[in-house]
């Protein structure tokens, strides 16, 4: 399980990585779950970013009680 959060997390930084020098801010994509739905990359880098942080906790919280 931590394997595959490191692996995506890889992925995302080699993304971000490619998007250097783009205008990640203006460049609008649809959202993967309503494609009526969209928003910078930008805005997007940032709502995965919220969404990993989550994830982080939710694991800090489960280690915490398997003490």
């Amino acid at each position: 399980m931590l394997e595959g959060f490191l692996q995506s997390q890889e992925q995302v930084l080699a993304t971000i990585k490619q998007a250097e020098g783009l205008a990640v801010d203006r460049i609008k994509i649809s959202s993967a779950f309503d494609h009526r739905v969209r928003y910078s990359v930008w805005s997007s880098f940032c709502a995965n970013l919220a969404h990993q942080r989550r994830h982080l906790r939710q694991a800090r919280r489960a280690a915490e009680q398997g003490e």
